[in-house]
């Protein structure tokens, strides 16, 4: 069901996310993260000096950013790498290698806090920021299938299966709902 109509408004702004998953040849999984933000009028960046000020015209990105991740079935990360090709300041690109600090982590309950103590605030920038979350539960949707297999082949070994990462991740998720209830009744904790 759509949204309501809105109010009479006028586009000012438009972020677009994109993030597209791989399996990789050697075992490995990529997931490249896109954010990219325009607006509808020419914008100067503000507080520059006059012989350092940036023009954006409109329709020209401002920020035009990516992140890929590398990781193993186990969800380690590999390899992260960062890049800007629009930014409003001379100085945003400076921060793209600190991103590979993401290597080493793992992608599991508490990586956002992790991600946060690595690069938040002024050890990062909020627009790459913004692509981390994303580019991570993309990752989750590109090794679904992947996982899944392996949790087959474990339980016709005999082996009972393990409680799925993302139960009581979200409402349909919980571990009271019908879907577990039918899907996972091992992980079932309703009445």
């Amino acid at each position: 069901m759509p949204l309501p109509a809105p109010a009479p408004r006028k586009l000012m702004h438009k972020r677009t996310l994109v993030c597209q998953g791989y399996e990789r040849a050697d075992g490995q999984w990529d997931v490249d993260g896109r954010l990219t933000d325009v607006k509808t009028e020419t914008i100067s960046t503000w507080g520059a000096s006059s012989q350092n000020e940036s023009v954006i015209p409109a329709g020209e990105p401002i920020h035009d950013m990516h992140l890929r991740i590398t990781v193993d079935s186990k969800m380690t990360i590999t390899a992260s790498q960062a890049s800007m090709d629009f930014h409003p300041w001379r100085i945003c690109p400076s921060i793209a290698p600190a991103y590979g600090k993401l290597t080493g982590l793992v992608i599991k309950p508490g990586f956002t806090q992790k991600v946060a103590n690595l690069l938040g605030a002024v050890n990062g920038c909020t627009h790459m920021g913004s692509l981390i979350g994303p580019v991570a539960t993309t990752l989750m949707q590109t090794m679904v299938r992947a996982r899944l297999k392996r949790q087959s082949e474990t339980q016709a070994k005999g082996q009972p299966r393990s409680m799925p990462h993302f139960l009581n991740t979200c409402h349909t998720w919980a571990t009271d709902s019908a879907i577990v209830k039918r899907e996972y009744p091992e992980f079932y904790r309703g009445e």
